[in-house]
């Protein structure tokens, strides 16, 4: 889904791709295809109905290989987006205690180490925060291998949080000139990078090359 939405930053084929799902296919049961149906609605600015989507179903928790992502986590982001600040602290303290209880049985999952840092900087718990993303990018020996873009792109966000802008630039830059994940479009639309979207380096980093003067001649 990633390769749909970093093509061309657009998300009428990733939807696309939803829409083509059996109906009998339940989301639920499916983690990835419920986090991206609720990514989808982010990246189009329909909180509400990326809440709505979230909120559907009995799971908790949506995971794959790559990523682990309590519900509680992502409803604190699109709250936040929606300026709703009580419940956006109030759903990364859930998100919080959901993470530590799992990190007590699975202290080497940089997954989880990386999505607790994200709840923490929520919480503006700084040192903690940096703590549990660089520890996730330890327990994968920085290598660029499946996991690298997704830590990556994780410990951005914590950079940004706890107000590292430029740590945050430097990750996404190496993001970006390393993977062909979270690519250029993707980082354009996706509303988490909303507090860099002014900043010179991430508007040069994002900008697109067939867009500029040079190349409309």
């Amino acid at each position: 889904m990633e390769a749909y939405l970093s093509g061309d930053g657009r998300t009428e084929r990733a939807r696309q791709v939803l829409r083509e799902i059996p109906a009998s296919l339940d989301f639920e049961a499916n983690p990835p295809l419920k986090y991206y149906a609720v990514v989808v609605e982010m990246m189009d600015g329909r909180y509400q109905e990326a809440l709505e989507q979230l909120t559907s179903g009995s799971a908790e928790i949506l995971a794959s290989p790559w990523f682990y992502v309590p519900k509680d986590r992502l409803a604190a982001q699109i709250h936040g987006l929606l300026g709703n600040r009580e419940l956006e602290r109030a759903h990364y303290q859930k998100a919080v205690v959901t993470l530590e209880k799992k990190i007590e049985g699975q202290p080497s999952d940089a997954r989880i180490r990386s999505s607790l840092g994200i709840a923490y900087a929520g919480l503006g718990r700084k040192e903690d925060a940096v703590r549990e993303g660089e520890l996730a990018i330890q327990l994968i020996g920085g290598s660029l291998g499946d996991q690298f873009p997704y830590r990556t792109k994780d410990v951005a966000q914590i950079q940004m949080m706890v107000g590292d802008f430029e740590k945050a630039l430097d990750s996404l830059e190496r993001l970006v000139k390393t993977t062909g994940f979270f690519g250029k479009p993707y980082l354009r639309i996706d509303p988490t990078w909303i507090p860099l979207r002014t900043h010179p380096r991430f508007l040069a980093l994002v900008a697109d090359p067939a867009a500029s003067p040079s190349n409309r001649r």
